[in-house]
């Protein structure tokens, strides 16, 4: 592209086009400038070298405001991954709020008190694929939404999120306990 001299003109423009502004050959201060310009003239119009200038000056204010904008938002970004590594994660990846500890009462549950949790929780349709996969207490407290659905068929979520927070020990489950 020939950005040569500025005052250069088609032979069929007219004469009362503007000629187009010194080109420095600053790249960020005159080049959107000149190049506005040229298109301008080249679609045969008389550009206006002031209101121009005042474009690229709100069009870099804007761009400005973006990258600020941006960066607030990387910053944002960094933190959530920052908070997300320090959550634990299942097996499968997914991230889980918390998981029981080796002392909490789901943990120490045998199969046949989880199959009575599920009663004691109205979740007892649940109870025969409980009961085929032999889950106990300790292989319930590693268990998460998804795996509660694919392989154990929880289809509702409503039940998961149940079972979920007594194993998660957010639910109180003193009246779960099952006596032995």
């Amino acid at each position: 592209m020939d950005l040569g001299s500025s005052t250069k003109h088609s032979p069929s423009r007219s004469p009362s086009h503007s000629p187009l502004p010194p080109y420095s050959g600053t790249p960020m201060q005159d080049a959107p400038l000149y190049m506005m310009s040229k298109l301008m003239m080249m679609n045969g119009h008389s550009p206006d070298v002031e209101e121009l200038r005042r474009d690229v000056m709100e069009m870099k204010g804007s761009m400005m405001l973006l990258r600020q904008q941006m960066e607030g938002l990387q910053q944002t970004i960094n933190s959530l991954q920052s908070a997300m590594s320090a959550q634990p994660q299942t097996t499968n990846g997914n991230y889980v709020d918390m998981l029981p500890s080796k002392d909490s009462i789901v943990y120490k549950m045998s199969s046949k008190e989880v199959l009575q949790m599920l009663d004691k929780l109205n979740l007892s349709q649940y109870k025969e694929m409980f009961e085929r996969e032999e889950v106990d207490g300790q292989l319930l407290s590693e268990l998460d939404e998804d795996t509660l659905k694919s392989e154990l068929g929880m289809t509702s979520k409503i039940h998961r999120k149940k079972l979920l927070l007594v194993i998660q020990g957010k639910q109180t489950y003193q009246h779960l306990v099952v006596e032995t």
